[in-house]
């Protein structure tokens, strides 16, 4: 069985709507049209995903109509692009994404939103960015500011010589966005944030590690200095 949403397969998501914190898509089988699907977590990769899971639930016997209403009453999974607050429209979101092509689509999915995107990233393990140091490097075009704090380390994980956020930041500058900084820590992230962020934008923190603290403390310290 093949899906996709360019090319030929046997089912299709054409007609596919990104918008602001959703997504919607007709559903094709062999051309003939099934449907439509919304969600309300945004991104191309979250289309794949969903046609993924209707075609798995299409053989096992389930409705498309059931299909349909269930996807669009899922709220998404936590710290996979997590609403945390949204204060004087400014936006601010979490997300797990710790690999490049993540990253990448995680941005793309903000850019959908039409807000100023603000990505802060904390790179887990010292292997994981040596490895993936370049492809790190190419995975920042889309935002519009660009935040690298020190890398997250797992207890025990022996320490690289010349793996340092730094040098990821150096790279990022030449090769995706010139527009990027190095913070070392989270508080430091948070206490700059607080004092720079304006409405319209949209903060994203990204990694496997603590950033998400961050964000949220982003959005505490919003409400204090914006009471509704």
């Amino acid at each position: 069985m093949t899906y996709a949403v360019e090319g030929d397969a046997e089912f299709k998501a054409e007609r596919i709507a990104l918008g602001d914190r959703m997504v919607s898509f007709a559903v094709t089988r062999n051309g003939a049209a099934l449907g439509t699907i919304e969600l309300s977590v945004p991104g191309l990769h979250n289309v794949y995903n969903a046609l993924a899971t209707v075609i798995a639930c299409l053989e096992a016997g389930i409705a498309f109509e059931d299909i349909a209403e269930a996807i669009r009453s899922f709220r998404g999974a936590k710290r996979r692009f997590q609403v945390l607050g949204e204060v004087n429209d400014i936006l601010v979101i979490d997300d797990y994404a710790h690999h490049p092509t993540e990253i990448q689509a995680t941005i793309s999915a903000a850019k959908a939103t039409g807000k100023r995107i603000v990505a802060v990233f904390q790179p887990q393990r010292y292997s994981r960015t040596f490895f993936l140091l370049e492809q790190f490097s190419r995975a920042f075009s889309e935002a519009d500011r660009v935040i690298i704090t020190d890398i997250y380390s797992p207890a025990g994980e022996q320490q690289i010589e010349g793996v340092h956020s730094r040098k990821l930041v150096e790279l990022i500058r030449q090769n995706s966005n010139p527009n990027t900084d190095y913070m070392a820590t989270k508080e430091e992230v948070q206490a700059h944030l607080a004092e720079t962020v304006r409405p319209g934008d949209l903060v994203i923190t990204m990694g496997a590690g603590d950033i998400w603290k961050a964000a949220d403390g982003l959005v505490q310290t919003l409400k204090t200095k914006h009471p509704v």
